[in-house]
C-alpha cells in the first residue's frame, strides 16, 4: 500500500518543527519496509523547498541517499529535466563498493539501449564505461519518449534494488512537469509499490514532491 501525506503550508515560519517531525516519520516508515509519497504544498517562498533540504541534510547523516531534481519552467527543456538531474547526481554519488553490481545489473537491464538513457544521464557513462564507443540507432524507435519512460523505469529497478543505501528521490516544482514527466512519475511509483512487496529489496525509492498551492488541491 502507498501511504501518501500532505503538507500544506501557509504561514512564513521560521521553525518547523511539527512539519520536520511529519517528513522524518514518513521516511523512517519508508525505511522500515512501507512505501511513502510526501507531497508539500504551498504559496511561493513559505519555505517548501528549505523543509524537504532539510530532511536530505536528516537523510544523508542517517547514512541514506538523499536526490533531487527541479522541473523546468522554460518551454523546450531538456526531456525529465527534474529525473535526469536526480539520476545525474545518483551516477556522481554511486560508492565505489556497490559500483559494479549496479554496473552489471544496468547492462543487463538496459543492453545497448542505455546509450540513449546516457543522452539525457550524462553521467551513467561513468558507470556504464566503453559503452560511449557504440552507435545508437533510432530508426526501430516509433516513441522515443516511451523509450526514455521505459529505460528509466529499468534504471530505478536497478538502483533501487541494489543499492547499499536507502534512497530519498526529492523533486521539486511539480507545477512545471509536463504531460510526459507526470506520466513517468506515475509508473515509477507504480514500480515502487511494487518494488516494496518483493522480498528481496528494501531500499526501493521514497519520493516527496513539492510544488506551489493549487485551488483544486489541498492537504490539511
Amino acid at each position: 500500500n502507498l501511504s501518501l501525506t500532505g503538507l500544506q503550508l501557509n504561514e512564513a515560519l521560521f521553525d518547523r518543527e511539527m512539519d520536520f517531525s511529519i517528513l522524518q516519520n514518513s521516511y523512517r516508515r519508508s525505511i522500515s519496509g512501507a512505501t511513502e509519497c510526501v507531497i508539500i504544498v504551498g504559496p511561493s517562498g513559505i519555505g517548501k523547498s528549505v523543509l524537504a533540504n532539510r530532511l536530505g541534510t536528516y537523510v544523508s547523516s542517517s547514512g541514506g541517499l538523499f536526490l533531487s531534481g527541479k522541473f523546468d519552467q522554460l518551454p523546450h527543456a531538456k526531456p525529465f529535466s527534474a529525473l535526469a538531474s536526480a539520476f545525474n547526481d545518483y551516477c556522481n554519488k554511486i560508492s565505489k563498493d556497490h559500483l559494479q553490481t549496479v554496473a552489471s545489473k544496468l547492462k543487463v537491464a538496459l543492453g545497448r539501449e542505455a546509450l540513449h538513457l546516457m543522452k539525457v544521464i550524462p553521467s551513467l557513462l561513468t558507470i556504464l564505461r566503453g559503452l560511449d564507443d557504440e552507435t545508437s540507432e533510432d530508426k526501430d524507435c516509433v516513441d522515443a519518449q516511451k523509450r526514455l519512460q521505459y529505460l528509466l523505469c529499468q534504471f530505478v529497478s536497478v538502483i533501487s534494488s541494489c543499492s547499499g543505501s536507502p534512497v530519498t528521490l526529492f523533486l521539486d516544482d511539480l507545477q512545471w512537469a509536463d504531460p510526459g514527466d507526470i506520466c513517468i512519475c506515475i509508473f515509477m511509483f507504480i514500480l515502487v509499490i511494487f518494488l516494496s512487496i518483493l522480498p528481496f529489496n528494501s531500499n526501493y525509492f521514497r519520493c516527496m514532491i513539492q510544488h506551489r498551492s493549487v485551488p483544486s488541491i489541498k492537504f490539511c
